[in-house]
């Protein structure tokens, strides 16, 4: 189950740390091959120690040309193998369920756990977990765009 990383993960994009009460929103693609498989993680980026998740939007090309892939999303485990569904994390997935690969999509959160994130002192990575595998791979672009704040600046 390899991990497929952004221009975030890889350390040749910086990831923007909010410094007073702005949003911040950045586009984090990741290139997927035609070999994605069950357990294949998708890194996107660190959210920054004491930042909040505001919102988001994942879209996929059309990495499945048959109809069987669905994706999790949430901050990934401290080995990048799973989606953490404690209670600093909002006690779930963010999203789950996520079909938007078998055709091509977007998609938002679906449950209310991103809204219940806590902040911490330490970044987390979001990532996307695949939890059904593929019926026909194809390489493609899995992309999360997201809004993210200072948790010092409100709620």
């Amino acid at each position: 189950m390899p991990n497929f990383r952004s221009a975030f993960m890889s350390g040749t994009t910086p990831v923007p740390v909010p410094s007073g009460p702005e949003n911040i929103t950045i586009e984090a693609p990741v290139a997927t091959p035609g070999s994605l498989a069950l357990n294949d993680v998708l890194e996107f980026f660190d959210l920054p120690a004491g930042a909040l998740p505001v919102d988001f939007v994942l879209d996929s090309t059309d990495i499945d040309s048959g109809t069987a892939i669905v994706m999790s999303v949430g901050f990934l485990n401290a080995g990048k193998t799973a989606i953490l569904v404690d209670a600093p994390s909002g006690g779930a997935a963010w999203l789950t369920g996520a079909t938007i690969g078998q055709a091509g999509g977007i998609v938002r959160p679906t449950v209310p756990a991103m809204f219940r994130v806590t902040p911490t002192a330490a970044a987390r990575t979001i990532g996307v977990l695949i939890t059904t595998a593929a019926g026909t791979p194809a390489a493609g672009t899995v992309t999360l765009s997201m809004v993210y704040r200072a948790s010092r600046y409100g709620a």
